[in-house]
């Protein structure tokens, strides 16, 4: 009984519902996407037993499917999902009149319903004077709920170039820079064969690991894309009203960009490497060091705080506003609002007049006035500890110091350079210093050996002076002793008289 009471409200409480809400869409899936390869306008069903042709005929080529392969195109990323490749294509032509009778056969027809759930606008614009080609594409995402939203994305990408002289050196400079990363590629791989797994203990030769890498990547990108972007350019030459995508051009574009941003990182990072012993940057690293335990904290704070705002920002403006669409958005919009990146201020605006100004204005004042001046504040009380504790990067310091001289003699051309002499005695050092004053020689093991030997010289001379002291003290001694025997004998010699001739002898 229990059973059959329990489904029998259950069936008045569908029945209930099915009154409120008869029909039930889903969002967009790939799995669910309606692929009915003919379909009559207004997405009415063919007729049974209707032929081929003659089904070709009934249906116009806006309301056919046609997949991804068909149409040579790829997954298509918008803000809300990534749309397969294939779909109902309306071609609009060159001119306005062909676009007007195409949408009026489309729209006038139902050709978008509540089924749909993105239409993509695609057309490509290109500028001979300045060699470009950009591609448009607009979306209109609509969701399950109802509710849909428009949004933009406008790429940009080199064609080839038509001046003789531009073309020349810049093909001299991408053989140079292939020839340079083909051989480091190979120089790569014979150090990786005679190292094996050591090579990658060290730092610096993962560093130069991931810039070849990356290097060899962005070439082997920059000729997939060459090639790509001719195809589409012959099947455009070929008919002009073939339909043509620029997506994968853009996406071999994109992670040729993404290869050469990493790699121009890591040389980046080899170059500061290399400028270590510059005085600014020695005291840049040597303040890093001294504050870890501080930007540690300092990190906890921000990325608790951030964080916070992103979870916020979802919350509130996440039904409308694009940059809030999704937590990665979220993420890499508010990144890119501390970078200087407008705020979409009126997005926020429309979707809470009050609470949007205030949340960019809170997010600004506490992201960029209070926390980045914490993280400048320490750094800037580490460097001023960093250059009063300067016993640290004596020997860095020293050698920037050295590295500098060199250059300015470089520079200089070939004049005598001056000598400066450091005397240990009889040790000299030649060049080693830029004065006779110790504190300012550019070694100091040279300075220790020095005062070492200088010191043994001392105290050699000194056993030598205590030695020639004694002596002269013995030698006195026994000069005043032989004086005071002559004054006896001088003194004896006058008490007894001088000897009479008459005395017997």
């Amino acid at each position: 009984m229990s059973l059959e009471n329990s489904a029998g409200a259950f069936t008045v409480e569908r029945k209930s519902l099915l009154q409120f809400i008869p029909d039930c869409y889903y969002d967009y899936c790939t799995a669910l996407e309606d692929t009915t390869p003919l379909s009559l306008p207004g997405w009415e069903p063919i007729p049974l037993n209707t032929s081929w042709p003659r089904a070709l005929q009934l249906c116009p080529k806006p309301w056919r499917y046609r997949t991804g392969k068909e149409l040579d195109n790829g997954r298509i990323r918008g803000t809300y999902n990534t749309y397969d490749g294939g779909g109902y294509v309306a071609l609009m032509g060159y001119d306005f009149e062909t676009a007007q009778a195409v949408l009026s056969e489309t729209f006038g027809h139902g050709w978008v319903d509540r089924k749909t759930r993105a239409v993509i606008l695609e057309f490509a614009v290109f500028n001979v004077n300045t060699n470009l080609l950009s591609i448009a594409t607009y979306f209109h995402e609509v969701l399950a709920t109802g509710v849909a939203f428009t949004t933009r994305r406008v790429e940009t990408i080199e064609l080839f170039t038509t001046e003789q002289g531009a073309v020349i050196f810049y093909h001299i400079c991408q053989f140079l820079f292939m020839t340079m990363v083909f051989y480091h590629f190979i120089m790569l791989l014979y150090h990786l064969y005679q190292s094996r797994f050591d090579f990658f203990k060290s730092v610096w030769n993962m560093v130069d690991f991931l810039m070849i890498i990356s290097s060899v990547a962005s070439v082997a990108f920059y000729m997939v894309k060459s090639k790509t972007v001719l195809n589409n350019i012959k099947s455009i030459q070929n008919n002009p009203y073939y339909l043509v995508h620029f997506h994968a051009a853009l996406h071999w574009a994109n992670l040729e960009n993404s290869a050469i941003a990493i790699a121009i990182f890591m040389v980046t990072i080899k170059l500061l490497n290399l400028i270590r012993f510059n005085p600014y940057v020695i005291y840049f690293f040597s303040s890093f060091r001294q504050s870890v335990a501080y930007q540690l904290s300092y990190l906890f704070i921000f990325l608790l705080m951030f964080h916070g705002f992103v979870i916020s920002g979802r919350q509130f403006f996440g039904d409308t506003v694009r940059e809030y669409s999704s937590y990665l958005q979220a993420v890499i919009s508010q990144f890119e609002f501390l970078l200087g990146k407008a705020v979409p201020l009126d997005d926020l605006r429309r979707e809470h007049p009050v609470l949007g100004p205030s949340f960019v204005f809170v997010y600004m004042l506490t992201m960029t006035i209070v926390l980045m001046n914490m993280i400048v504040s320490v750094l800037n009380e580490s460097y001023i500890d960093a250059k009063t504790y300067v016993e640290e990067s004596a020997e860095d310091l020293e050698m920037a110091r050295f590295i500098a001289q060199r250059f300015e003699e470089l520079l200089r051309g070939n004049k005598k350079r001056p000598e400066f002499k450091l005397y240990c005695d009889e040790a000299t050092f030649m060049n080693m210093c830029q004065s006779e004053a110790e504190p300012n020689c550019l070694n100091s093991e040279t300075i220790f050996k020095c005062t070492e030997e200088r010191l043994e010289k001392v105290e050699k001379r000194l056993s030598a002076l205590i030695r020639g002291s004694e002596k002269m003290n013995a030698d006195n001694e026994r000069e005043e002793a032989d004086f005071l025997k002559l004054l006896n004998i001088l003194a004896t010699f006058n008490k007894s008289g001088p000897i009479s001739s008459k005395s017997p002898c």
